[in-house]
C-alpha cells in the first residue's frame, strides 16, 4: 500500500514489524488527534480567545476486506469485546516506524453492490488504564 509521496506502507496488529500483517487493509488508514480549546474571552474583547488544553490522542481508523478466516479480525473483535488494549505498528519502505495503542471503538460493515464487503475498524488511541 501507497502512503504519502511515494512510501510502502505494512500495518501489523501487536508487534514491531513482526507481529500480525493487517494484510487486508483497504485503502490506507487515517489517524486524528485533537486539543481541547479554553474559551478566556473576557467581556469588551473584540475578539474571541482560546487557550489550548487537553491533547486527546486521537483515533486510527482503516477498512479492512472481511474474510472469515482473517484471524487478525478476529483478535480484534476479541480484544473490543474484552477491552483489551491493542498496538498498531505502522511500517514506512523509508524505514520509519510509528507505534499506536488504543482500545478498539468500532467494528462496523460496509456492504455495496458489486464491491468488497468491507468493515471499518476505529481505534481510540490511549495509554494503558
Amino acid at each position: 500500500m501507497t502512503q504519502g509521496i511515494g512510501y510502502k506502507s505494512k500495518l501489523y496488529l501487536n508487534g514491531s514489524g513482526s507481529g500480525a500483517l493487517l494484510g487486508g487493509v483497504v485503502d490506507g488508514w487515517e489517524r486524528s488527534a485533537e486539543t481541547e480549546m479554553v474559551d478566556i474571552t473576557v467581556l469588551g474583547l473584540a475578539k474571541k480567545k482560546y487557550y489550548p488544553a487537553d491533547t486527546d490522542p486521537g483515533e486510527t481508523s482503516f477498512d479492512v476486506a472481511l474474510d472469515g478466516s482473517d484471524t487478525n479480525l478476529a483478535a480484534l473483535v476479541t480484544a473490543r469485546d474484552n477491552g483489551t488494549l491493542v498496538t498498531l505498528v505502522e511500517v514506512l519502505s523509508n524505514g520509519v516506524t510509528e507505534t499506536y495503542t488504543g482500545y478498539v471503538k468500532t467494528i462496523g460493515k460496509t456492504v455495496k453492490k458489486r464491491e468488497l464487503l468491507t468493515s471499518k475498524i476505529t481505534i481510540q488511541e490511549s495509554e494503558a488504564l
